[in-house]
């Protein structure tokens, strides 16, 4: 506690008076030579926590005498001691973000040609590259050329780790140097980096991705999959064959697999974009045959390895659990991307319910293709027919409703990108309705089996589903106004359709929402022109699925008389009416504009003190009237 506080009050000296705390802290380390290491560590972290917030204010000469001191700190020692040397490297990362160059040039003198360095000055190199790449990149090209002649001579694993540590972070800072800097300043292109890293690629491959130690061959294959980015596009595809089998091998041998997810997503992306730029080239050439995309052949073997993976269950508690998922999810986006039919096509294999009898892969795959639906909707404009196509058969055949949980979630995406307006979209409807209406005895036996014998874990009730798929068919004819010419006139099938009428609350709710907007729009004259017919008008001679205005009429004043039953059940069907009137019968918009909405002021000022027979006396009358 002591200690902590003293910690704390050179801070709040530091925060105000900057330089006084850091030359004082260095004046103190340069007299104290032998300090222990615990109380060097302690002042580090100060000088750390100081200069993250004052680094603009403190005097450029107290700076470069605190880089001196952090090399002095990190290199002090042969062998790594990770608490004191770790601490002096972040002092110095906290410095490169202001003198990275003058820190990178130390670093290179701290590097002779044809040695293998302190542990501490590839991973400070690495560092800095990646946290201030336009300042670093410029002076990578001595490194580089300091670090492949000895990358094959290191044999203890630690500094294997490091190297391909530095050198996955080179490449990252490579490409976004590339990416944003000022290339005619600087002349540098990939091909100026990739030879030279060449035969360190090699090394990691062939060897190190078969160490003994799992860091080292994670570490190994992360700096592949960003070394990848930087090879020239025919090299790349040369080796493409050569890289998938042993990465993907790292799966079976690996505890923690992000890095290996990480490294065949930065490979597929290489790839796809290999495989675009190939594309464009052919079409531009019009003499020119399809050309052969590298990347092609391997999507099964990819696939069947990531696919599966992806439908292993994350742990919350496990960041890394949920970050390796979340690539997981990135590598079959970026597929799609390119190879958007060949990815439709094997997901879609994968919810056949006859083929693959596990519903938790079926649930995955629907969890992939919402995610696709999400991310790639341009990719996907060409092949969405096939996806509401494949989706029929889920729609009508699956029975676990953890699984239709997840396709109601693929409907709703789909529902906003314009899918369900296609042919067979109309099914997709049906299936969120269809299980708005499940009964209440199957809701009841659902809680009364749970009783007796508890669910398993993971299971989805009945009014899981039933809530669900009602807060689904409310948002599509609220909130996504392309839904407005799939809903109407078609949701009018429903009134009259038997068994839906334990839906026929949110059924009202969607039409009469629907409705209301078309009505407005309708009497205002600011609605579509006369050409489109159903518009908000409806000729129910030419839908001849629809049931005839008496009949809706008919249904939905005796479902009105249920009007304490879930979903507000008689408001919603009031609403409906009043705005369906001028549709239904031009004789009633004038009686039901003004009854309707006192019969729903009725309903909310008397449901304290219900009365059902002078409810249904109510609606007689309205009937009568009508």
């Amino acid at each position: 506690a002591v200690q902590a506080t003293i910690f704390q009050s050179l801070y709040e000296i530091g925060r105000k008076q900057p330089n006084l705390h850091l030359s004082s802290i260095l004046d103190f380390m340069r007299k104290n030579p032998n300090l222990d290491q615990k109380h060097r560590i302690i002042l580090l972290k100060s000088l750390q926590k100081v200069l993250k917030g004052s680094l603009d204010a403190a005097l450029p000469d107290v700076c470069m005498h605190l880089v001196d001191l952090g090399l002095s700190e990190m290199l002090a020692k042969k062998e790594v001691i990770q608490d004191w040397q770790g601490e002096a490297c972040e002092l110095l990362i906290i410095l490169g973000t202001k003198y990275s160059t003058d820190i990178t040039k130390k670093l290179i003198e701290q590097f002779p040609p044809g040695k293998i360095p302190h542990y501490y000055v590839m991973k400070l190199l690495g560092d800095l590259a990646t946290h201030v790449p336009l300042e670093v990149v410029p002076l990578l090209k001595d490194v580089i050329a300091r670090t492949v002649p000895v990358t094959a001579s290191v044999k203890k694993e630690n500094m294997r780790w490091v190297f391909a540590y530095a050198i996955s972070h080179f490449c990252e800072a490579i490409v976004h140097f590339i990416a944003n800097a000022d290339h005619d300043e600087f002349g540098m292109q990939f091909a100026s980096f990739s030879s030279e890293l060449y035969p360190s690629y090699e090394i990691m491959l062939n060897l190190w991705l078969n160490s003994k130690e799992a860091n080292v061959r994670l570490m190994s294959a992360k700096a592949i999959g960003n070394l990848c980015a930087i090879l020239p596009r025919d090299q790349f595809d040369a080796q493409i064959g050569r890289l998938f089998p042993p990465i993907l091998a790292l799966y079976k041998k690996e505890k923690d697999v992000l890095p290996v997810t990480q490294a065949v997503c930065n490979i597929l992306e290489v790839g796809v974009q290999s495989a675009k730029a190939a594309i464009a080239e052919a079409e531009a050439d019009p003499n020119a045959f399809m050309p052969t995309l590298a990347l092609e052949p391997m999507l099964p073997t990819v696939l069947n390895v990531i696919h599966p993976l992806a439908m292993q269950p994350v742990n919350e508690a496990n960041p890394n659990s949920i970050k390796n998922n979340n690539e997981l999810l990135r590598c079959h986006e970026v597929i799609g991307y390119a190879f958007p039919n060949s990815l439709i096509s094997y997901l879609l294999d994968k919810l056949d319910i006859t083929r693959q009898k596990d519903p938790l892969v079926r649930a995955g795959t629907l969890l992939i293709i919402r995610h696709l639906v999400d991310r790639i909707d341009s990719s996907l404009e060409d092949h969405k027919e096939l996806l509401v196509i494949g989706m029929k058969a889920p729609c009508e055949q699956e029975r676990d409703a953890r699984v239709k949980k997840v396709l109601g979630q693929v409907i709703i995406s789909m529902s906003s990108k314009h899918y369900l307006e296609l042919e067979g979209g109309e099914i997709l409807v049906d299936f969120i309705v269809r299980h708005c209406a499940i009964p209440d005895s199957e809701v009841v036996a659902y809680e009364n089996a749970g009783k007796s014998k508890p669910h398993p874990a993971g299971m989805i009730s009945p009014e899981e589903l039933r809530s669900m798929c009602d807060d689904i068919l409310n948002i599509s004819a609220t909130a996504v106004p392309c839904m407005e010419k799939v809903l109407w006139p078609y949701m009018f099938e429903y009134t009259a359709k038997k068994n839906y009428i334990n839906a026929i609350a949110i059924i009202s709710k969607s039409i009469g929402a629907v409705a209301a907007k078309k009505r407005e729009e309708w009497e205002a004259g600011t609605g579509p022109t006369e050409a489109d017919k159903d518009f908000y008008m409806i000729d129910f001679d030419r839908h001849v699925n629809c049931p005839r205005p008496p009949a809706v009429v008919a249904r939905l004043l005796v479902a009105a008389t249920g009007a304490q039953r879930r979903n507000k059940q008689g408001e919603n069907v009031l609403a409906c009416l009043k705005a369906c009137g001028p549709v239904l019968h031009p004789e009633v918009q004038n009686l039901w504009d003004h009854a309707l909405d006192k019969l729903v002021s009725f309903i909310q000022t008397k449901s304290a003190n219900w009365k059902q027979t002078t409810w249904e006396d109510l609606v007689l009358r309205l009937m009568a009237e009508t």
